[in-house]
């Protein structure tokens, strides 16, 4: 499957508003905007604490995917996913597109772990992340370098 994570531009600022605004496909919790994007995206390309990908199958964005609340000293963040396109195989495209997140987040970052919140009421997409090594915690859903490790080559 040919998944590609490409850090947000701004010409992606359109696609990403009417995602965003549709108010459909949201997996994980997201602070994306649906008001003032332009202004969101020159905060949020500034930011050393946080990194927006879009989600790009076979070259047709297909959906969002970053970490925010990077912190180096504690060696956290918080992964988010927004597949906004309808038509293809969600479940493999949010796997992968997590996946790649991953190895930023641990390999690129040195980051030590990494947060979701599943905000999807599809059950499909609720496997995705205890298949990438995702435990459930009073804090959300929790994934640590070593458990990636051991879960990266399943894909």
């Amino acid at each position: 499957m040919n998944i590609e994570t490409v850090e947000l531009k701004r010409e992606d600022l359109p696609r990403l508003t009417f995602w965003v605004n549709r108010g459909y496909g949201a997996v994980t919790s997201h602070d994306l905007p649906r008001e003032n994007p332009e202004q969101w995206f020159e905060e949020a390309s500034q930011s050393p604490e946080r990194l927006d990908c879009m989600v790009y199958l076979y070259y047709t964005q297909v959906g969002l995917a970053g970490l925010t609340e990077i912190n180096r000293e504690t060696g956290a963040a918080r992964l988010y996913l927004l597949l906004g396109e309808t038509g293809y195989n969600r479940l493999r495209t949010g796997t992968y597109a997590a996946l790649q997140m991953l190895d930023r987040a641990f390999g690129d970052l040195g980051l030590q772990r990494v947060v979701t919140t599943v905000t999807t009421e599809d059950p499909d997409l609720l496997i995705i992340f205890p298949k990438l090594g995702f435990r459930e915690t009073d804090t959300g859903l929790v994934i640590t370098r070593e458990a990636f490790q051991k879960h990266r080559f399943l894909f």
